[in-house]
């Protein structure tokens, strides 16, 4: 299973996901993607809900608008991936989850997600709106359990970068630097 959250908005590029997710079910047909994320733009939310009812596979997508919070931490800890085409993120609390739950992450190169996923250990960046490179990097993960287990490893120890307590001694120490 291949998860991605964030808000049904389109700078969060989940059409974008699923144009991607086409090719990867191509080549992987047992996979399942699950967007979950609230609804911001209910126009957009109908249109993806529309794109996915016209796929062929429209049973392997599920989108979860306003999922509870036990809902999500439960399909972090059922999924193999994380993936976020986002076409603006200034960090992305939602990726951060994804480590602490083991995710190896495919993501776009776009804002602060290069500062909170790191290319080729925890995850794999793309450019934003490249749908055949992101839908390759996804496929390689799914198909690489070697390197997966090890980006799934990194993802957990890198995770702790994150800890509200690390980041409140960074910050303190910062300040004292100063």
């Amino acid at each position: 299973m291949i998860m991605s959250v964030g808000a049904f908005s389109p700078r969060k590029g989940h059409d974008r996901l699923l144009e991607a997710f086409k090719r990867v079910r191509a080549r992987h047909s047992m996979t399942e993607l699950v967007i979950v994320g609230a609804i911001q733009d209910q126009e957009y939310f109908e249109k993806l809900t529309k794109r996915v009812a016209d796929f062929e596979f429209s049973d392997a997508v599920s989108l979860h608008p306003d999922a509870a919070r036990e809902k999500i931490v439960a399909l972090l800890n059922q999924a193999n991936l994380f993936a976020l085409h986002s076409q603006e993120e200034s960090q992305g609390i939602a990726l951060c989850e994804a480590l602490a739950a083991g995710l190896p992450i495919v993501a776009t190169d776009v804002g602060g997600i290069p500062y909170v996923v790191t290319h080729g250990k925890d995850g794999i960046l793309v450019s934003f709106g490249d749908t055949v490179a992101f839908s390759d990097a996804l496929s390689a993960l799914l198909t690489d359990e070697s390197r997966r287990a090890e980006m799934s490893a990194e993802a957990r120890r890198n995770c702790i970068r994150f800890d509200w307590n690390n980041i409140v001694d960074a910050i303190v120490a910062l300040y004292r630097d100063l």
